[in-house]
C-alpha cells in the first residue's frame, strides 16, 4: 500500500514538473519570437534608412551636377518646328496691365536644390527666380524688375516642366535665333515621366539689360555677336551703323523689318517664340500633343549673378 502511494506521489510530481517546464518553454519561445521579430524589424528599418541615405547623395549629386552641366545645342533642321509657345518678357519700364503671379512648386524646389548644393560645396552665386504666368495654353508672361536687370549676369535660363509619358526626344528651338544662324542651347533631364527643360536666355537678357540701362538704342542682331555666349565661330560682325529715327520704331524680337535690312532692335518688352521638336528614336518629328506632351506648370526664369 505504501509503495502504491509513493508511486502516485511521484507521478503527480512528475506531471507537475512537465507542465511547468512546458509553460516555461512556451514563454521562452514567445520571448525569442518577440526578440527575433524586433531585431528583424530593426534590421529592416536600418536597412531602409541606409539604402535611402545611400540613394540621397546620388540624387543630390545629379541635381548639383545638372546646375553646371554643359549646354547641348539643338540639332533640329531649320524650319522643322513643332508645338509653339510665346514668351513675353516685360520690364518694369513697360507699359500695360500687370497680373499678380505666385511662385509654383518647381520654383521652390529649384531654390531648395541650389541652396543644398551650395551647402555641400558647389560653386553658386546669387540666384533669383522669376515665376511666369500662363495666359491661355501657349502664352507665358514674365515681369522683370529693374533690380533684377541691374546687376551683371552669369547665367539666365528659362525652366520648363513637360509631361512626357511616351519618353519622346524633346528639343527646344528659338526660331528667332535659328533663322539667324545662332544655336538654341538647352539642358534636359527626365524623371518620372516629366522632362525638365532649361533653355539658355543669357544673351537675350543681357541685351534687354542694355536697353534698360539707358542705351541710346537697342542692340541690333549683328551687334549681339559681341554678347558673351552667343558668338558663333567664323561669324564676322558688321560695323555698327549710325543711329536713325527708324531705331525708335517699337518692334518685338523676332520680327523682320525690311527697311532695316533685317535688323530689329530689342525693346523693354521682349517677345520670343519657343518651339518644341518631338521625335521618336528615328528622329522623325511627331506631334507633341498626340503623345501627351504638355506643360505641367508655368515656367520660370532663373538668373544667376556674378
Amino acid at each position: 500500500m505504501a509503495t502504491i502511494t509513493r508511486t502516485r506521489v511521484s507521478l503527480l510530481v512528475l506531471a507537475f514538473m512537465t507542465i511547468a517546464i512546458g509553460v516555461q518553454c512556451r514563454s521562452l519561445r514567445t520571448q525569442l519570437r518577440k526578440v527575433t521579430s524586433f531585431q528583424g524589424e530593426r534590421k529592416i528599418r536600418i536597412g531602409h534608412v541606409q539604402r535611402r541615405s545611400r540613394r540621397a547623395p546620388v540624387s543630390e549629386h545629379d541635381h548639383c551636377a545638372l546646375l553646371g552641366a554643359p549646354w547641348t545645342e539643338s540639332t533640329t533642321p531649320l524650319g522643322d518646328w513643332g508645338q509653339m509657345y510665346r514668351l513675353k518678357i516685360q520690364s518694369t519700364m513697360s507699359d500695360g496691365p500687370r497680373r499678380a503671379v505666385f511662385p509654383e512648386q518647381p520654383l521652390f524646389r529649384f531654390v531648395r536644390r541650389v541652396y543644398r548644393c551650395c551647402q555641400v560645396g558647389y560653386h553658386c552665386g546669387s540666384v533669383k527666380g522669376i515665376q511666369g504666368g500662363k495666359v491661355g495654353d501657349y502664352n507665358i508672361e514674365f515681369l522683370l524688375g529693374e533690380d533684377v536687370l541691374s546687376a551683371p549676369l552669369e547665367k539666365a535660363e528659362v525652366h520648363f516642366h513637360f509631361s512626357n509619358p511616351q519618353h519622346l526626344n524633346i528639343q527646344p528651338v528659338l526660331p528667332s535665333l535659328e533663322k539667324r544662324g545662332f544655336p538654341t542651347r538647352y539642358r534636359v533631364w527626365l524623371r518620372d515621366g516629366v522632362v525638365e527643360l532649361r533653355v539658355d536666355l543669357l544673351a537675350l537678357i543681357q541685351a534687354l539689360q542694355l536697353v534698360i540701362g539707358g542705351a541710346s538704342r537697342g542692340p541690333s542682331v549683328m551687334e549681339m555677336h559681341w554678347v558673351r555666349g552667343l558668338t558663333r565661330p567664323g561669324v564676322v560682325a558688321q560695323k555698327q551703323r549710325p543711329p536713325s529715327l527708324q531705331d525708335t520704331v517699337p518692334v518685338v524680337w523676332g520680327e523682320v523689318n525690311e527697311s532695316r535690312n533685317g535688323e530689329a532692335p530689342l525693346q523693354p518688352t521682349l517677345e520670343l517664340g519657343l518651339a518644341l521638336h518631338c521625335s521618336l528614336l528615328d528622329n522623325i518629328a511627331q506631334p507633341c500633343q498626340d503623345y501627351g506632351v504638355h506643360l505641367e506648370h508655368a515656367p520660370f526664369i532663373a538668373l544667376t549673378y556674378r
